[in-house]
């Protein structure tokens, strides 16, 4: 997973203009994201990705770069499964 299709999938859920949406970008301050874009972002990653976030993963979300880094975790977790890869017994 590219940092580019992350960051157009934060921004097309935000209805941000993609320069914007920089790795170091503030979904806060920069985005002026509030509760409700949290939870729709949360939702829409979760979707795009077949990923579960929890909402204290989501509270650790402060810039651009942590939303990357917890969807590579997630996903790369995801991978590592072996039922993930098509793994039978």
């Amino acid at each position: 997973m590219t940092f580019e299709k992350i960051r157009d999938v934060i921004a097309f859920t935000l209805s941000r203009d993609k320069e914007i949406v920089r790795r170091e970008a503030r979904l806060k301050e920069d985005l002026e994201m509030d509760s409700f874009d949290y939870a729709e972002l949360a939702s829409t990653l979760e979707q795009e990705f077949g990923i579960d976030i929890s909402d204290e993963e989501m509270a650790g979300w402060k810039t651009v770069s942590d939303v990357a880094a917890c969807l590579r975790e997630k996903t790369a977790r995801k991978l590592s499964r072996p039922h993930a890869a098509g793994w039978k017994k």
